[in-house]
């Protein structure tokens, strides 16, 4: 059975709104609605509070992580992922760090590049 509108060349066929969005033919019932948009609420809230506490503890986050890329360099000859030094943070969704290491890397405590496996302690790990 083909998708919404997949089967017909005729543009008025084609899927809007919600099945356009999502690829799904039915929309979310009111109940699924209002379950998924507090679960969004709380996914907003979560994103907030990580960032603010990165933010607040910047120093101590950053000395840390830039410690577990060293210590990854040393012990296996290479630099970690960044799901590796996510999971060694403690920052399992992909987000938390999708954010954290630019942020991190912006203020000096890592050095990314465009490689896998390039992420090094920063300049400002270095200082006392």
């Amino acid at each position: 059975m083909p998708r919404c509108g997949a089967a017909s060349h005729d543009s008025l066929s084609r899927p809007t709104g919600y099945a356009a969005r999502t690829g799904h033919c039915r929309a979310p019932s009111p109940s699924q609605e209002g379950r998924q948009g507090q679960a969004d609420e709380q996914d907003w809230a979560d994103r907030k509070a990580f960032k603010a506490a990165l933010k607040a503890d910047e120093d101590r986050i950053g000395r840390l992580a830039a410690g577990v890329v060293a210590r990854a360099i040393t012990e296996t000859s290479q630099a970690p992922t960044w799901a590796e030094l996510g999971h060694a943070m403690g920052w399992p969704p992909w987000w938390q760090r999708n954010w954290a290491i630019p942020y991190l890397a912006k203020r000096g405590w890592l050095v990314t590049g465009t490689e896998p496996r390039s992420l090094h302690p920063g300049p400002k790990a270095a200082q006392p």
